[in-house]
């Protein structure tokens, strides 16, 4: 597309992570209406099929990424991402989020947040 980009944060890293996790997203929401015209006109539903299997195949290569996926923004969409589609990996990519959490106040009375810099509270 010819434009500039705003928020560079969407594109996730190089590897595109976090934009599939967004196009996982979106199949997930129209799992149930996208391949209904094909399934009731002809009994037959190559659109529902090509449907789950980009979905097992976004699901698959999330998984796989998972665990070299360092970048905040990236690792909390590929976390929903997961969550949504009830991955088998969804509580690992969970529990790295929350890892990644800053606190205020280590006595726990202070807010929790994340932050993409290296600072440290």
């Amino acid at each position: 597309e010819i434009g500039r980009i705003l928020d560079q944060n969407t594109q996730g890293n190089k590897r595109g992570t976090a934009l599939t996790a967004y196009v996982l997203l979106a199949l997930l929401k129209n799992r149930d209406i996208a391949p209904l015209k094909d399934c009731k006109l002809t009994n037959s539903c190559p659109r529902a099929q090509r449907l789950e299997k980009s979905i097992s195949e976004a699901i698959a290569n999330l998984e796989t990424k998972l665990t070299s996926t360092t970048d905040l923004f990236s690792l909390s969409v590929v976390t929903y991402a997961l969550g949504e589609a009830r991955s088998t990996k969804a509580d690992e990519a969970f529990a790295r989020l929350v890892q990644r959490a800053k606190h205020t106040d280590k006595n726990g009375d202070g807010m929790t947040y994340w932050s993409a810099t290296a600072t440290t509270t």
